[in-house]
């Protein structure tokens, strides 16, 4: 009786452990990884820098943004490459590239800027 007891439960056992791996479906995409060239960025007041960004890996063909994170130190617009930032004021922020996925919600990476008289 006792060899059939743990049979039933190795049976059960391996049941639920194969319904639960049929139940995940599409398993998580890694989490996103940027490339940000320079990630320390040095710009004139009144200057522009541009600075290549990518998007790497299964998420490559997620949409991104670009935002500064004090626009009266710096500005940052978005490009096809990347985004090219402007020097305001001097002073130092950061440029933050913003995505959504699936699976980690928001994601931010950043890189700093300086910008000198």
């Amino acid at each position: 009786m006792q060899r059939r007891t743990r049979w039933t439960a190795l049976l059960l056992t391996a049941a639920v452990t194969a319904g639960g791996a049929a139940a995940c479906g599409d398993p998580l995409r890694p989490y996103p990884q940027f490339t940000i060239n320079p990630r320390a960025v040095n710009v004139a007041r009144g200057a522009t820098v541009p600075v290549k960004i990518v998007l790497a890996g299964p998420n490559k063909s997620e949409s991104w943004t670009v935002e500064s994170g004090n626009p009266a130190v710096a500005t940052v617009v978005q490009t096809e490459t990347g985004a090219t930032v402007s020097g305001a004021s001097t002073g130092s922020t950061r440029l933050y590239v913003v995505t959504r996925t699936e699976g980690f919600g928001t994601v931010r990476d950043s890189a700093t800027i300086n910008v000198a008289p």
